[in-house]
């Protein structure tokens, strides 16, 4: 087994025997694991969102920066996001995941990004009690000057 991939594999493994549905949680997490292309930072940056949509009708969407403070992420490294969610939000609220990068021209000297693996999981008191997305390949996603954003509907399993 590929030992880089591992971690992901064995952690989706931990979910905890909890029912999901109409159940409160507290954030989620993201996982997302970088490939043989690094993303270089400074002013090629990447963003993750969490979009939930709320059986009263509200929708929110949360965006954070996975490199925080324009950093490098290396190749073959897993950055963890993690958002917090209001209260009330339920884990079948959760519905859209969308990575995008922002500054990238791509190229010989642009800066291009793989990202081989991601990892989404609702979590409640510290413990995981669904996951959304757990999916890996070599890449999974090539960011470049052409392809800048990358979005999953989490309530398709």
């Amino acid at each position: 087994m590929n030992r880089i991939l591992f971690p992901l594999l064995a952690s989706a493994l931990a979910v905890a025997a909890v029912p999901a549905s109409a159940q409160e949680i507290d954030g989620v997490s993201v996982e997302i694991r970088t490939g043989g292309d690094d993303l270089r930072g400074n002013d090629d940056n990447a963003f993750a969102s969490i979009w939930s949509y709320r059986s009263d009708g509200r929708q929110r969407g949360i965006r954070r920066q996975v490199n925080v403070s324009d950093r490098r992420i290396k190749d073959y490294t897993t950055t963890r996001v993690y958002f917090d969610t209001p209260d009330g939000t339920e884990v079948d609220d959760i519905t859209l995941f969308i990575l995008d990068v922002e500054g990238f021209s791509g190229g010989f000297d642009g800066d291009n990004w793989n990202v081989d693996a991601i990892r989404i999981t609702a979590i409640k008191d510290g413990i995981t009690v669904k996951e959304y997305m757990n999916e890996f390949a070599n890449p999974l996603i090539r960011f470049t000057g052409d392809v800048h954003s990358y979005s999953r509907d989490l309530r398709v399993r």
